[in-house]
């Protein structure tokens, strides 16, 4: 009795594969990065929810909301394929930084909208959701980055050169109706996000918000313009600032993946 009681007030002998097992679960490796599966509960949430058993109710919403975000990315892409036209031609005519920088993010929005697309296309969920996740907020980063940096230049030798819009009477029609389409989109967008809190999808709903904020406030410009044409100024300074607000987008989406390990706007 006193043998058997010594041995069980031991612990148990420790097994290498049960400590192995502890070890990779509580202190990853150094190696993994953000393109492996980083040690970042928000980048693996989805990976976790695959280990429960979805009800049908859950597995048709979940497939009903996934079918939303298809529906408003298709009609958002549809938009910005036919202002990035519109925009490209106005700016050919009227030489104008802001129009020319509104057409540089609609046709970066034909992209992010792909993106949403290309996340949404596979109805699984789990670790194909949360890889894509990743890899779109990645892109989006480039596209604000980079529209930022070619508006800030374009718009900076437009203003050293003094450089004057014409014809803006032409525009600011076309101007207020894509800002009002724009801004239906950015609510069906911010709607079907708060139901699948998908990172993409909220950062095209960014996109699309910026770009009709950018449309009004160039109506404004174009109306000035066209009754005070002493305000040449204000079209490039509109463009410089838009740029400078897509590069901190742009920021704001690296750091927090790449210094804080989570998704953007998660």
């Amino acid at each position: 009795m006193l043998l058997r009681h010594t041995t069980i007030g031991k612990s148990p002998p420790q097994s290498p594969k049960l400590a192995a097992t502890f070890k990779a679960e509580f202190s990853p490796t150094t190696g993994d990065n953000i393109f492996e599966k980083a040690p970042c509960v928000s980048f693996i949430t989805d990976d976790t929810d695959t280990n429960k058993l979805e009800t049908v109710t859950e597995v048709n919403e979940r497939r009903k909301w996934r079918r939303a975000a298809l529906a408003v990315a298709i009609a958002s892409l549809m938009a910005s394929l036919l202002f990035c036209a519109a925009s490209l031609f106005g700016a050919a005519t009227m030489g104008s930084s802001a129009v020319l920088a509104s057409a540089l993010d609609t046709l970066l929005a034909v992209l992010g909208s792909a993106v949403v697309i290309w996340r949404f296309s596979d109805d699984r969920n789990g670790s194909v959701g949360s890889k894509r996740e990743k890899y779109g907020s990645i892109v989006f980063g480039v596209m604000f980055t980079v529209n930022g940096v070619i508006s800030i230049v374009v718009s900076t030798f437009h203003l050293l050169d003094e450089h004057r819009p014409t014809d803006t009477n032409i525009t600011w029609p076309a101007l207020l109706c894509f800002s009002f389409v724009y801004l239906v989109l950015t609510i069906l967008e911010n709607w079907i996000y708060r139901q699948n809190k998908s990172s993409v999808l909220f950062t095209l709903f960014v996109d699309d918000a910026a770009t009709s904020a950018i449309m009004f406030g160039l109506f404004i410009s174009a109306l000035l313009l066209d009754q005070i044409p002493s305000l040449w100024y204000l079209d490039h300074a509109v463009a410089i600032a838009l740029a400078l607000v897509l590069i901190a987008t742009g920021l704001k989406i690296f750091v927090d993946i790449f210094v804080y390990n989570e998704l953007p706007f998660h």
